[in-house]
């Protein structure tokens, strides 16, 4: 089971939404803790609701240029109906309660998302730590593996 979560909350990252914050304003906003969690937030929920193009944004250049939008959107699309399968839990239906970042600095960090079931159930106790960068004043994931998590080639 850890093993789906880690593959859905693989997504647990990085669109460029965020809410505000005081203190900052416009993209400075972008790169601050708070933006890191509401982008991690965003990804998700974009994952989790199958919107690939979304998800997609959510990486940095150099993963998508390693990886085009129709192959991770058969990655968002596998992951969608083998979580489903094995929960019995629409995959759109789980919601992200907290984000955690770690090794925060100098426009680099660490993020996760926990995320629950329409029941309350967390999905899992310990998800799995993500790289994420600031890109074009916006916080990005960094590790192109984790947009063909079925991909077999080396």
């Amino acid at each position: 089971m850890k093993w789906l979560v880690s593959v859905a909350l693989v997504a647990a990252v990085l669109l460029a939404g965020c809410d505000s914050n005081s203190g900052a304003s416009g993209g400075d906003r972008l790169r601050t803790e708070d933006g890191l969690k509401s982008a991690v937030k965003d990804y998700f929920e974009a994952y989790s609701r199958g919107d690939a193009e979304s998800a997609y944004r959510g990486f940095s250049k150099s993963c998508r240029d390693g990886t085009s939008l129709d192959e991770f959107g058969r990655t968002v699309g596998a992951a969608g109906l083998l979580f489903e399968k094995i929960t019995h839990v629409k995959f759109s239906d789980v919601r992200v309660t907290e984000s955690r970042v770690r090794n925060f600095s100098d426009g680099r960090a660490e993020a996760a998302a926990f995320a629950v079931t329409p029941e309350g159930k967390p999905l899992s106790e310990s998800p799995d730590f993500s790289p994420y960068a600031v890109e074009d004043g916006r916080w990005v994931r960094t590790n192109r593996a984790e947009m063909r998590i079925f991909d077999r080639s080396p």
